[in-house]
Protein backbone atom coordinates (compact mmCIF):
# COMPACT_ATOMS: atom_id res chain seq x y z
CA UNK A 1 0.00 0.00 0.00
CA UNK A 2 1.54 3.53 -0.97
CA UNK A 3 1.26 6.01 1.42
CA UNK A 4 1.01 10.16 0.59
CA UNK A 5 -0.09 9.31 -2.70
CA UNK A 6 0.33 12.14 -5.11
CA UNK A 7 -1.07 9.73 -8.30
CA UNK A 8 -2.95 7.00 -8.38
CA UNK A 9 -4.27 5.19 -11.78
CA UNK A 10 -6.79 2.07 -11.18
CA UNK A 11 -7.58 -0.05 -14.27
CA UNK A 12 -7.02 2.87 -17.32
CA UNK A 13 -8.57 1.87 -20.53
CA UNK A 14 -7.61 4.07 -23.74
CA UNK A 15 -8.55 3.32 -27.04
CA UNK A 16 -7.76 4.91 -30.37
CA UNK A 17 -10.49 3.33 -32.90
CA UNK A 18 -10.07 -0.22 -32.51
CA UNK A 19 -6.51 -0.08 -31.29
CA UNK A 20 -6.49 -0.40 -26.93
CA UNK A 21 -3.24 1.15 -26.44
CA UNK A 22 -3.74 1.53 -22.32
CA UNK A 23 -4.67 -1.83 -21.10
CA UNK A 24 -5.65 -2.34 -17.45
CA UNK A 25 -2.75 0.57 -16.11
CA UNK A 26 -2.32 0.79 -12.53
CA UNK A 27 0.38 3.02 -11.28
CA UNK A 28 1.51 4.46 -7.58
CA UNK A 29 3.86 7.10 -6.69
CA UNK A 30 5.06 8.95 -3.41
CA UNK A 31 5.03 12.36 -3.17
CA UNK A 32 8.25 13.86 -2.54
CA UNK A 33 9.90 10.78 -4.83
CA UNK A 34 10.93 10.22 -8.54
CA UNK A 35 9.80 7.63 -10.43
CA UNK A 36 10.99 6.53 -13.45
CA UNK A 37 8.79 5.49 -16.18
CA UNK A 38 10.51 2.73 -18.64
CA UNK A 39 9.03 1.38 -21.95
CA UNK A 40 10.18 0.88 -25.60
CA UNK A 41 9.26 3.27 -28.08
CA UNK A 42 5.47 2.59 -28.88
CA UNK A 43 4.52 1.20 -25.20
CA UNK A 44 2.26 3.65 -23.66
CA UNK A 45 4.50 6.14 -21.84
CA UNK A 46 3.17 8.99 -23.93
CA UNK A 47 -0.21 8.68 -23.76
CA UNK A 48 -0.38 7.78 -19.77
CA UNK A 49 0.82 11.24 -19.08
CA UNK A 50 -1.62 12.62 -21.34
CA UNK A 51 -4.18 10.62 -19.16
CA UNK A 52 -2.32 11.96 -16.34
CA UNK A 53 -2.83 15.83 -17.41
CA UNK A 54 -6.44 15.52 -18.69
CA UNK A 55 -5.38 15.84 -22.31
CA UNK A 56 -6.77 12.50 -22.97
CA UNK A 57 -9.74 11.03 -21.28
CA UNK A 58 -9.89 7.34 -20.80
CA UNK A 59 -12.51 4.93 -21.62
CA UNK A 60 -12.39 3.31 -18.18
CA UNK A 61 -10.85 3.45 -15.28
CA UNK A 62 -9.53 6.41 -12.42
CA UNK A 63 -6.88 8.59 -12.05
CA UNK A 64 -6.30 10.58 -8.23
CA UNK A 65 -3.44 13.28 -8.60
CA UNK A 66 -3.07 14.32 -4.76
CA UNK A 67 -5.81 12.35 -3.41
CA UNK A 68 -8.71 14.08 -6.21
CA UNK A 69 -10.35 12.65 -8.87
CA UNK A 70 -8.94 14.14 -12.18
CA UNK A 71 -11.53 14.16 -14.44
CA UNK A 72 -13.83 15.86 -12.03
CA UNK A 73 -10.84 18.67 -10.98
CA UNK A 74 -9.10 18.87 -13.76
CA UNK A 75 -8.81 22.76 -13.92
CA UNK A 76 -7.65 22.71 -10.13
CA UNK A 77 -5.51 20.03 -10.40
CA UNK A 78 -3.48 21.31 -13.54
CA UNK A 79 -2.29 24.09 -11.20
CA UNK A 80 -0.61 21.42 -9.31
CA UNK A 81 0.65 19.93 -12.56
CA UNK A 82 3.82 21.01 -14.59
CA UNK A 83 4.75 19.08 -17.82
CA UNK A 84 6.92 18.67 -20.78
CA UNK A 85 5.08 15.93 -22.97
CA UNK A 86 6.74 15.35 -26.54
CA UNK A 87 8.27 18.71 -28.22
CA UNK A 88 7.36 21.72 -26.27
CA UNK A 89 5.58 24.35 -28.26
CA UNK A 90 6.20 28.23 -27.87
CA UNK A 91 5.30 31.00 -29.26
CA UNK A 92 8.73 31.47 -31.59
CA UNK A 93 8.58 35.20 -32.06
CA UNK A 94 8.42 35.85 -28.34
CA UNK A 95 11.82 35.54 -26.15
CA UNK A 96 12.61 32.89 -23.69
CA UNK A 97 11.81 35.73 -20.77
CA UNK A 98 8.06 36.92 -22.48
CA UNK A 99 7.37 32.81 -23.05
CA UNK A 100 7.35 32.35 -19.57
CA UNK A 101 5.77 35.60 -18.39
CA UNK A 102 3.08 34.39 -20.55
CA UNK A 103 2.92 31.51 -18.47
CA UNK A 104 2.68 33.06 -15.03
CA UNK A 105 0.24 34.98 -15.97
CA UNK A 106 -1.99 32.12 -17.51
CA UNK A 107 -1.42 30.19 -14.29
CA UNK A 108 -2.06 33.11 -12.35
CA UNK A 109 0.88 32.88 -9.66
CA UNK A 110 4.13 34.06 -9.82
CA UNK A 111 5.99 31.44 -8.79
CA UNK A 112 9.41 30.90 -8.55
CA UNK A 113 9.32 34.16 -11.04
CA UNK A 114 11.21 34.24 -14.32
CA UNK A 115 14.76 35.20 -13.59
CA UNK A 116 14.82 31.88 -10.77
CA UNK A 117 13.00 29.74 -13.63
CA UNK A 118 15.95 30.72 -16.18
CA UNK A 119 19.00 30.27 -13.92
CA UNK A 120 17.27 27.29 -12.94
CA UNK A 121 17.93 25.86 -16.67
CA UNK A 122 20.70 27.37 -17.32
CA UNK A 123 19.22 30.32 -19.66
CA UNK A 124 20.07 33.05 -17.43
CA UNK A 125 22.31 35.15 -20.50
CA UNK A 126 19.48 34.22 -23.12
CA UNK A 127 16.03 35.36 -21.88
CA UNK A 128 15.91 37.89 -24.29
CA UNK A 129 16.46 36.08 -27.11
CA UNK A 130 13.87 34.74 -29.81
CA UNK A 131 12.78 30.91 -29.25
CA UNK A 132 13.32 31.10 -32.90
CA UNK A 133 16.68 31.19 -32.80
CA UNK A 134 17.17 28.33 -30.26
CA UNK A 135 18.48 25.15 -30.38
CA UNK A 136 16.77 21.85 -30.04
CA UNK A 137 18.60 21.86 -26.23
CA UNK A 138 17.80 25.31 -25.56
CA UNK A 139 14.34 24.95 -26.37
CA UNK A 140 14.58 21.33 -23.99
CA UNK A 141 15.69 23.44 -21.17
CA UNK A 142 12.96 25.99 -21.58
CA UNK A 143 10.33 23.49 -21.76
CA UNK A 144 11.70 22.19 -18.11
CA UNK A 145 11.66 25.82 -17.09
CA UNK A 146 7.75 26.25 -18.06
CA UNK A 147 6.91 22.98 -16.59
CA UNK A 148 8.36 23.98 -13.04
CA UNK A 149 8.00 27.96 -13.01
CA UNK A 150 4.29 27.94 -11.43
CA UNK A 151 5.96 25.41 -8.34
CA UNK A 152 4.16 22.48 -9.49
CA UNK A 153 3.92 19.40 -6.60
CA UNK A 154 3.93 16.99 -9.71
CA UNK A 155 5.96 17.26 -12.63
CA UNK A 156 5.83 15.23 -15.26
CA UNK A 157 8.60 14.65 -17.83
CA UNK A 158 8.40 13.36 -21.15
CA UNK A 159 11.99 12.39 -22.51
CA UNK A 160 13.54 15.74 -20.61
CA UNK A 161 17.04 15.46 -21.51
CA UNK A 162 16.52 15.01 -25.26
CA UNK A 163 18.83 17.02 -27.21
CA UNK A 164 20.66 18.13 -24.47
CA UNK A 165 24.53 17.34 -24.12
CA UNK A 166 26.78 15.99 -21.86
CA UNK A 167 26.87 19.19 -19.44
CA UNK A 168 23.44 19.94 -19.80
CA UNK A 169 22.28 16.24 -18.81
CA UNK A 170 23.73 16.44 -15.43
CA UNK A 171 22.77 20.09 -14.49
CA UNK A 172 18.75 18.98 -14.62
CA UNK A 173 19.82 15.61 -12.99
CA UNK A 174 21.27 17.93 -10.03
CA UNK A 175 17.96 20.40 -10.92
CA UNK A 176 15.27 17.29 -10.33
CA UNK A 177 17.31 16.56 -7.20
CA UNK A 178 17.21 19.73 -5.99
CA UNK A 179 13.31 19.68 -6.90
CA UNK A 180 12.39 16.81 -4.60
CA UNK A 181 15.11 17.14 -1.91
CA UNK A 182 14.18 20.51 -1.24
CA UNK A 183 10.86 21.29 -2.99
CA UNK A 184 9.06 18.12 -2.02
CA UNK A 185 8.25 17.87 -5.61
CA UNK A 186 7.24 14.63 -7.03
CA UNK A 187 8.59 13.91 -10.63
CA UNK A 188 7.34 11.25 -13.06
CA UNK A 189 9.53 11.08 -16.08
CA UNK A 190 10.50 9.30 -18.76
CA UNK A 191 13.73 8.40 -20.67
CA UNK A 192 15.23 5.97 -23.10
CA UNK A 193 19.32 6.80 -20.87
CA UNK A 194 18.39 3.95 -18.20
CA UNK A 195 21.81 5.29 -17.16
CA UNK A 196 20.00 9.00 -16.12
CA UNK A 197 16.92 7.17 -14.27
CA UNK A 198 19.55 4.98 -12.57
CA UNK A 199 20.95 8.12 -11.14
CA UNK A 200 17.81 9.92 -9.92
CA UNK A 201 14.92 7.54 -9.48
CA UNK A 202 13.39 5.93 -6.50
CA UNK A 203 11.24 3.60 -8.22
CA UNK A 204 11.27 2.19 -11.73
CA UNK A 205 8.05 0.97 -13.09
CA UNK A 206 8.35 -0.53 -16.47
CA UNK A 207 5.08 -0.45 -19.25
CA UNK A 208 5.52 -3.10 -21.46
CA UNK A 209 2.27 -3.25 -24.77
CA UNK A 210 0.25 -0.69 -22.99
CA UNK A 211 0.41 -2.39 -19.08
CA UNK A 212 2.34 -1.20 -16.39
CA UNK A 213 4.09 -5.15 -15.67
CA UNK A 214 6.14 -3.57 -12.48
CA UNK A 215 6.86 -1.21 -10.51
CA UNK A 216 9.98 -1.80 -8.32
CA UNK A 217 11.99 0.18 -5.24
CA UNK A 218 15.30 1.08 -7.28
CA UNK A 219 17.40 -0.36 -4.31
CA UNK A 220 15.95 -3.48 -4.24
CA UNK A 221 16.50 -3.59 -8.01
CA UNK A 222 20.17 -2.97 -7.81
CA UNK A 223 20.49 -5.68 -4.71
CA UNK A 224 18.36 -8.34 -7.05
CA UNK A 225 20.09 -7.59 -9.94
CA UNK A 226 23.77 -7.01 -9.16
CA UNK A 227 23.68 -2.89 -9.48
CA UNK A 228 22.29 -3.40 -13.20
CA UNK A 229 18.69 -0.97 -13.84
CA UNK A 230 19.73 -2.40 -17.54
CA UNK A 231 19.61 -6.11 -16.61
CA UNK A 232 16.42 -5.39 -15.02
CA UNK A 233 14.74 -3.60 -17.57
CA UNK A 234 15.41 -6.11 -20.43
CA UNK A 235 14.78 -9.06 -18.06
CA UNK A 236 11.28 -7.44 -17.25
CA UNK A 237 11.04 -6.62 -21.46
CA UNK A 238 11.61 -9.86 -21.67
CA UNK A 239 9.09 -11.67 -19.04
CA UNK A 240 12.10 -12.85 -17.40
CA UNK A 241 11.73 -10.73 -13.98
CA UNK A 242 9.26 -12.29 -11.14
CA UNK A 243 9.20 -9.15 -9.01
CA UNK A 244 5.41 -8.63 -9.82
Amino acid sequence: MCLQIAIQTNHLVKCFGNNKVIKDCSMCIEQGTIYGFLGANGAGKTTIFKLLTGLLIPDSGSTEILGSAMLKNRDRMLSQIGSLIESPAFYEHLSARKNLEIHLAYMNTSGFGVEKALQMVGLSDVGEKTVAKFSLGMRQRLGIARALIHQPKILILDEPINGLDPMGIKAMRELFLILTKENGMTILISSHILSEIEHIADTIGVIVDGKIVCESNLAQIKAEHKGSLEDYFFATMNGGNQLW
